[in-house]
């Protein structure tokens, strides 16, 4: 597994610029069909996922999810209708992370 300083080089390529990270979470994430480990980031703009393996970015903005379902071990949300989900948390605080989303979801709305 990559170390947080390459994580967090990689992630800032992919920021814009008044973007920040709030929030991060380590796990298995789940979209689609795939599954991978890396890190999911709750910035003051939206929610971004790294994949540790390939170094694949994906990115969701906070009025496009329709919804974030509340759960003390893994971080679930719809996108366009899709389900994501983070488990087997390594790292970071689920209940802060979720938290953070619906605030930020509310702000966006």
């Amino acid at each position: 597994m990559e170390n947080t300083t390459s994580i967090s080089t990689h992630l800032h390529a992919f920021l814009n610029k008044n973007e920040r990270v709030q929030v991060q979470l380590v796990g298995n994430f789940a979209y689609v069909h795939v599954e991978t480990k890396g890190t999911l980031f709750a910035t003051n703009e939206r929610i971004c996922f790294y994949a540790h393996d390939d170094s694949a970015f994906l990115t969701f903005d906070y009025y496009e999810i329709d919804a974030v379902i509340l759960h003390p071990d893994e971080v679930i949300f719809y996108n366009h209708g899709e389900r994501h989900i983070l488990s087997d948390i390594e790292q970071g605080n689920v209940e802060e992370f979720n938290q953070f989303v619906i605030d930020r979801m509310q702000i966006k709305s």
